[in-house]
């Protein structure tokens, strides 16, 4: 990034700014490419609605059958089952994978 980019001030609790700090440090990182990075990585996971149109489906579990058809109902039901996915994938790796001593 050119010292020339837009200048762009942003508040926000101390507490979430101390977490991205730590972050950034973790990453290698100053606070400002740590926030950028958060940024571009959650752009390029954006879903279109307009790749979802057109598109339709019923899911069955436990509580029931659902029916899907608008977009905006499909992304909240994808996201929420890719931060399930990543939840199961993480406490799976945390019950059968020790870190070496």
């Amino acid at each position: 990034m050119a010292r020339t980019d837009p200048v762009f001030n942003l508040r926000m609790p101390s507490d979430m700014k101390e977490a991205l700090a730590k972050r950034a440090k973790k990453n290698g990182r100053s606070l400002n490419a740590e926030i950028l990075q958060i940024i571009e990585d959650s752009m390029l996971h954006e879903i279109d609605e307009s790749e979802l149109d057109g598109i339709a489906f019923r899911h069955a579990d436990d509580q029931g059958i659902q029916e899907f058809s608008e977009p905006k109902e499909i992304i909240v039901y994808i996201e929420k089952k890719t931060e399930s996915f990543k939840n199961q994938m993480i406490n799976d790796l945390k019950r059968f994978t020790k870190k070496p001593e």
